[in-house]
């Protein structure tokens, strides 16, 4: 089920649904630069840092993981996002009008 947001003073209106999800599986660092979502980057480079300096079984770690956990995760962290920056919630009965 999707949810839709509205940046306060503008029309700009977001859905927050599954294109996340599959864009954090997909683009990861890619997408979370993307988002603005500095502290999920930062998070992701650590951990595929630290993947790179263990070696290559530990480098499985970060780079099978990290998707997968964001995946079930990206969706409540990008909502949490928004209301932190003052994004209010809408309908989507709200947004035919």
């Amino acid at each position: 089920m999707a949810r839709y947001y509205r940046k306060p003073g503008s029309a700009k209106v977001v859905e927050i649904g599954t294109d996340q999800v599959l864009a954090v599986v997909f683009f990861g660092p890619i997408y979370l630069y993307y988002a603005e979502l500095w502290p999920h980057l930062a998070l992701w480079i650590v951990a595929y840092g630290i993947g790179l300096l263990a070696g290559p079984p530990w480098l499985l770690l970060p780079v099978v993981g990290l998707p997968l956990v964001y995946a079930f995760r990206i969706q409540n962290i990008v909502t949490q996002d928004y209301l932190k920056k003052g994004w209010v919630p809408v309908q989507a009965a709200q947004l035919a009008q």
